[in-house]
């Protein structure tokens, strides 16, 4: 079997609950989208699937081409994560939804930003840069990460055995009782430009995915006066849990909007959950406001738990590994690939359910939140 091939074993339980792969995710949004009357826009990627399917991030617009307020709604950007965004959002579609737009509102879904990641189950695209750090105003001024340095061969281990997640665990916990736990949360996750092969790299020039949403926000920007942005991940929070993560500081329009979209608790929860990211350099969310400048914007991403955060590292660490260095898709490593994919994607109808229910509630409500906002 060739390395990049996927083994069909450890893929079957999904296919059997209708986790679908990337191709078959496609197929359906592609379908319901022409069938409920969107403008359909597709992005050719360069690459190609494991099988050789084609790759494209795929933009569907419903509502009036010249509405003044755009919801967008982004799944993809982590390609490992883009099952889940991608079901809600084709869901959306079939709820019926699109009819009830109010006229001042259109929704712009934009599928898989990531392809060649959702493909190969991959955070990060093609040349391993994470989309979610690329989108910098400068890549060579991407601050330096003196930690990440440090814990980079740990990070990033020539072996995997069955004791490798414990001895990294154990190397991590030293360092937080060296540096602090909020220094070995952004000496690990904040980015960083020295490691073309490490984790979170930011890379040297903007990638397919960064220059392919600027192209599709470009396509808005000359009709709308407001925007809505929510992208959606899985991992953060409690297992089937929707948590929002806004990047607008406390007290900006943004963050006040986004109050009254979802709720004061949502937004800024009593409880911070374990894990949730401050406002690195680099991401989606700072660039996206950047590119529309003094136009209301209110961005979230929007986060559906899945595991407990030492999980989720250790299952980017070994997808990490598996893909430099294991021979990720070997007969042998069949159930490491479905171990990583179990943890972004629980092969649970009962998690999916909840999944979606939340999201699509989400989308309407950041829907009515752009219709009955004032100017």
């Amino acid at each position: 079997m060739n390395d990049n091939q996927p083994d069909a074993s450890s893929l079957h339980l999904w296919a059997r609950l209708g986790v679908k792969d990337f191709a078959a995710c496609r197929r359906r949004f592609l379908d319901v989208s022409a069938a409920h009357a969107a403008s359909l826009t597709s992005y050719a990627h360069p690459g190609s699937g494991p099988d050789g399917e084609e790759l494209a991030c795929d933009v569907a617009y419903f509502g009036n081409p010249h509405a003044p307020r755009v919801l967008i709604v982004t799944s993809g950007a982590h390609g490992l994560e883009g099952r889940a965004g991608s079901a809600i959002q084709s869901a959306w579609i079939e709820s019926g939804a699109v009819q009830a737009l109010p006229s001042a509102v259109a929704v712009l879904l934009v599928h898989a930003i990531n392809p060649y990641g959702f493909a190969y189950e991959r955070r990060n695209e093609a040349t391993n840069v994470d989309p979610n750090r690329n989108f910098a105003a400068s890549l060579a001024s991407f601050p330096d990460n003196p930690g990440y340095r440090e814990l980079h061969p740990i990070l990033c281990p020539q072996d995997w055995t069955e004791s490798t997640a414990v001895e990294i665990n154990a190397k991590l916990t030293e360092y937080s009782a060296r540096h602090g736990v909020e220094q070995l949360k952004r000496a690990v996750v904040a980015g960083q430009r020295e490691f073309p092969d490490g984790l979170f790299y930011c890379g040297t020039q903007e990638t397919w995915p960064v220059r392919t949403i600027k192209q599709v926000l470009r396509g808005i920007a000359s009709h709308a006066e407001r925007i809505g942005y929510m992208d959606f991940h899985t991992g953060l929070g409690g297992y089937g849990e929707m948590v929002y993560l806004c990047f607008h500081p406390p007290g900006s329009p943004g963050r006040v909007r986004a109050r009254r979209w979802f709720g004061a608790d949502a937004i800024d929860p009593t409880v911070r959950p374990e894990g949730q990211s401050d406002r690195y350099e680099g991401t989606m969310y700072a660039g996206i406001e950047h590119f529309f400048g003094d136009r209301d914007s209110t961005i979230v991403c929007v986060e559906f738990g899945t595991a407990e955060p030492e999980k989720i590292l250790s299952a980017l660490l070994l997808e990490h590994w598996l893909h430099f260095t294991g021979g990720k898709y070997r007969p042998e490593n069949a159930e490491r690939c479905c171990s990583v994919r179990q943890t972004f994607t629980p092969a649970d109808p009962a998690w999916f359910a909840r999944v979606q229910a939340s999201g699509l509630q989400t989308i309407n409500d950041a829907i009515q939140g752009l219709a009955s906002d004032q100017p």
